[in-house]
């Protein structure tokens, strides 16, 4: 893998970013560029995303639109909580156990 790949997906990752007003981006930006430098990132992958709960949609457009506005602030977005997340990993297993043996998935990571 060319060495500049990993530098140019981090640099479109922070590119709008005021990385002096918001450290933590910048921090989390050197760790990503750390992770994929050990990456394959030429290889293909097919990915499909579905909602996970309907009900949720418009909270999560809500937060969504808040964590922009926040990011446009020069604040950091609220963090997401350890239950949310169980909540939405129970979703997900819950999605995919519905689905064919017949079809390969592996869960997104933010690897």
């Amino acid at each position: 893998m060319p060495a500049d790949r990993p530098t140019a997906v981090v640099r479109a990752m922070v590119d709008d970013i005021d990385l002096e007003r918001v450290r933590r981006y910048e921090q989390l930006g050197h760790a990503v560029l750390d992770r994929l430098k050990d990456l394959e990132l030429t290889g293909r992958t097919d990915w499909l995303a579905l909602p996970l709960n309907q009900k949720d949609a418009v909270v999560s457009a809500f937060r969504a639109a808040r964590a922009e506005v926040s990011l446009q602030l020069g604040l950091m977005p609220a963090v997401v909580t350890d239950a949310e997340v169980r909540r939405r990993l129970e979703q997900a297993e819950r999605i995919q156990a519905q689905w064919s043996t017949g079809v390969s998935m592996r869960p997104a990571s933010e690897a």
